[in-house]
């Protein structure tokens, strides 16, 4: 394996930066608000963008009186169904992947569930290209620590 450049290696975020998995995110939560008779106020929904489904638990369930629990089983349900179904690749990331494939090693380190990035990445065909996988189960503590990004080098 040669490098490219002065790199060695590529480390990728999955949501927003391969996939457009966001977009499908912020529609369920406007949606979980709604249900849950949460005013969906754009500065409230902003609030979950690129948290993981416990901490968005944990916001919802302070306005609902369910158990955090409850709730973030039911968001892992919902979006891991909605991933499955309208998920599709950024721009260019499979061009750039396949630029990058076979001369560094690539990694995805993701806040995200091992099953919904590996559901991501397979269902946009980016998968093949990813020599390693990193997920929130994976560590201790996600993004913005550093945890994932270190591992995903080891």
């Amino acid at each position: 394996m040669t490098t490219v450049g002065k790199y060695k290696a590529a480390i990728f975020d999955c949501d927003g930066t391969l996939v457009d998995s966001e977009s499908i995110w912020m529609t369920m939560i406007q949606e979980v608000l709604l249900q849950h008779h949460l005013e969906p106020h754009p500065e409230f929904v902003e609030e979950f963008r690129g948290i993981t489904s416990t901490k968005a638990a944990q916001k919802i369930a302070l306005h609902t009186g369910k158990s955090t629990d409850e709730v973030k089983d039911a968001l892992d349900v919902e979006y891991s169904a909605r991933l499955r179904s309208g998920s599709v690749p950024m721009a260019n990331a499979s061009t750039f992947l396949h630029a990058l494939h076979g001369a560094v090693p690539i990694a995805v380190a993701s806040n995200g569930r091992r099953e919904d990035v590996e559901a991501l990445l397979s269902t946009t065909g980016l998968i093949g290209f990813i020599d390693v996988i990193v997920t929130i189960e994976d560590v201790t503590q996600g993004k913005p620590a550093p945890d994932l990004f270190e591992l995903a080098c080891k």
